[in-house]
């Protein structure tokens, strides 16, 4: 699947025989659909928008910034805790 392209895309340009003028018809084809490849990307982005629709603010970037003294994540511990008491 990797190596194969994901939307094939043909240019087919056809001549028509009208007297005293040159007409070229032209026609793009895809596969799949054009329509289909559209909708399915389009998607991505509507459900991006509606995942991100109920967020109001930002107050910072947390993950970029994350700096551990340790390399590992401390075991989180119940009983001194209080908000996962």
């Amino acid at each position: 699947m990797q190596r194969k392209p994901m939307i094939r895309v043909a240019a087919l340009i056809a001549d028509l025989d009208v007297p005293g003028k040159v007409i070229k018809k032209q026609r793009v084809v895809t596969q799949p659909e054009l329509d289909t490849v559209h909708k399915d990307l389009f998607s991505v982005v509507l459900d991006m928008h509606g995942a991100l629709q109920e967020i109001d603010r930002v107050d910072g970037i947390v993950f970029p910034l994350l700096q551990l003294r340790d390399p590992y994540l401390q075991v989180p511990d119940a009983k001194r805790n209080e908000k996962l008491a």
